[in-house]
């Protein structure tokens, strides 16, 4: 799977804010629970999008892809440490 990078996404400004935001939380997550915690907000947030129509769903893709793997990285770094 290709790797995506979430900051990389051209999205609208409101819409980066709250990516930025839920990846931020991924990403600095102290534990397993709390990293799964985010990931499923994370996934709300783009399961919102999708249900709405606000996206195409060759745009939402990426997004699920994107908290995906920044959830996998993260629970990664936690098993290492």
């Amino acid at each position: 799977m290709k790797a995506v990078d979430l900051r990389a996404l051209v999205l609208a400004s409101g819409v980066r804010v709250v990516v930025l935001k839920l990846l931020a939380a991924l990403e600095v997550g102290d534990t397993a629970q709390g990293v799964n915690i985010a990931a499923v907000h994370a996934e709300g947030f783009v399961l919102g999008l999708e249900t709405a129509g606000a996206f195409r769903a060759a745009d939402i893709e990426p997004l699920y892809v994107g908290f995906e793997q920044a959830k996998d990285n993260r629970l990664q770094v936690l098993r290492d440490a």
